[in-house]
């Protein structure tokens, strides 16, 4: 939020924050701005899978079937057990969850 950047300029680029503001956008249809915002920070978090999987959702959304290879394989690369049964379970709203399951599958991350 603008309120927290003030206070520590570094927080646009924290994995917590990005990852938070990245869902938000995904979950407001807004994919193309969430791809932004990752891909400008993702070099600094290589290692947070999390991430990876909303950039992955992000890229399925966007129909880059290329990137969304390249960036699953990334994902399985950092959590060779990614477990996509798990991922968005606290998204308290069903409408929300639906929208992480249908881009894990779009993405090719969630087996049917």
């Amino acid at each position: 939020t603008d309120l927290a950047r003030r206070l520590d300029p570094t927080t646009a680029s924290r994995p917590d924050h990005l990852f938070n503001q990245a869902l938000r956008l995904i979950l407001l249809g807004d994919p193309d701005q969430a791809r932004a915002q990752i891909e400008r920070h993702a070099s600094s978090t290589p290692r947070f899978g999390s991430l990876y999987v909303l950039l992955a959702i992000a890229y399925a959304q966007l129909d880059r079937p290329d990137d969304v290879a390249r960036v699953a394989e990334t994902v399985r690369k950092i959590d060779p057990f990614f477990d996509a049964d798990r991922f968005g379970t606290r998204l308290r709203d069903a409408g929300q969850r639906q929208i992480v399951i249908d881009g894990l599958r779009k993405a090719g991350l969630r087996p049917d």
